[in-house]
């Protein structure tokens, strides 16, 4: 029997903004945001690990104090995610990687196991993401509980070639140089599509909704197909055409 790839999920912690940070922070059901994100990527059947990253700016000193004691934390060397994540690689040195925004308390480890299956079926690919209905990598059009697959060696090559003049992050990274990496989109699963879902918490509504919900799911309030049932939501084809974009960062 061939022997599956060993694929670490990289939790994207390299918060800039003061707001994104005291949302990873705030508490759910006793717990921080970020912990129930570590927490349910470790749910994840194709993962082989778990990995928080986080910048060298000492406003991020909190993370260390927000992740579980069994889950590692690297700091990059810079403020730019992308720096950051391609030491992570260097560092633990994985055949695949999954990265993960922490910004959303929403992941479903059900989503990570069918993108990296995904991943893992079509051979000679370096990077595959869900997509919206413009064909956009799904990260790029809403705030959610996003992911990607990489490549790692085929990554870190490439920036290592091209710097200093590469951008930020490792999704804008990839759609300027998208010549040079193999992409495979796959259709954005139709729960992550429900527009009524306050994903990103933005609001003082969201927080409100999110916790209700905590409370009432405990730990199954990650598992994003519990929560619709929960709430009889029916998705919408066309729920990915959202009114505001965010940056494809933990920002």
């Amino acid at each position: 029997m061939a022997r599956m790839p060993e694929t670490i999920c990289f939790v994207d912690a390299c918060y800039v903004s003061p707001d994104r940070r005291a949302r990873a922070a705030r508490k759910l059901a006793g717990k921080p945001v970020l912990e129930w994100i570590v927490r349910a990527a470790t749910e994840a059947q194709r993962i082989s690990g778990v990995v928080v990253v986080t910048s060298e700016d000492p406003e991020n000193d909190f993370v260390n104090r927000l992740v579980p004691p069994d889950i590692p934390v690297h700091r990059g060397p810079s403020h730019r995610p992308l720096d950051c994540f391609v030491s992570a690689l260097d560092r633990f040195q994985p055949e695949a990687a999954v990265r993960l925004l922490g910004v959303c308390p929403f992941v479903d480890s059900t989503f990570l196991d069918l993108l990296v299956g995904a991943a893992e079926r079509c051979r000679e690919v370096d990077y595959v993401a869900y997509c919206d209905q413009t064909g956009r990598p799904a990260i790029l059009s809403s705030p959610g509980p996003w992911i990607e697959w990489y490549r790692a060696v085929s990554l870190s090559r490439l920036v290592r070639r091209l710097q200093p003049h590469v951008p930020e992050d490792p999704t804008e990274f990839v759609l300027r140089y998208k010549t040079s990496f193999r992409m495979h989109l796959i259709p954005c699963p139709k729960e992550l599509e429900a527009e009524c879902l306050p994903l990103a918490l933005e609001s003082d509504e969201d927080w409100e909704f999110t916790e209700m919900v905590f409370e009432f799911l405990g730990p199954d309030a990650c598992n994003l197909r519990r929560v619709m049932h929960l709430l009889g939501v029916r998705t919408s084809s066309s729920s990915t055409n959202h009114t505001h974009a965010a940056k494809p960062s933990a920002g």
